[in-house]
C-alpha cells in the first residue's frame, strides 16, 4: 500500500454512515462526448474508534486521494469538516 504500512480490517472502515442524496453529473469527454454518471452525497463517514499510528496515515491517504472511482474527474473525494 500506499503509506507502507500492510492494514487489515475487520470492521466496516466508517463506524457512522449518513446517506445525502444520489446525484447525477453530466462530463463533457473529448472521445465519448457527454456522459452522464450517478454518484451520491454523504452527510456523515465518521470513524469514532481510537486510530493507531498505521490506521491514521490509512485515513489520511484515504481522504486526500478519495474513495471510489474516477477521482481525476474530481469525483471520490471527501472534504473534512474541522
Amino acid at each position: 500500500m500506499f503509506t507502507g504500512y500492510e492494514l487489515y480490517f475487520e470492521e466496516p472502515l466508517f463506524d457512522e454512515l449518513e446517506f445525502r442524496k444520489e446525484v447525477a453529473v453530466k462530463v463533457r469527454i473529448k472521445e465519448r462526448g457527454d456522459v452522464i454518471y450517478i454518484g451520491t452525497l454523504w452527510k456523515k463517514l465518521n470513524v469514532l474508534r481510537n486510530l493507531d499510528k498505521s490506521e491514521k496515515s490509512f485515513y489520511k491517504f484515504l481522504f486526500d486521494t478519495g474513495l471510489g472511482s474516477l477521482n481525476s474527474l474530481g469525483f471520490g473525494f471527501i472534504n473534512v469538516k474541522k
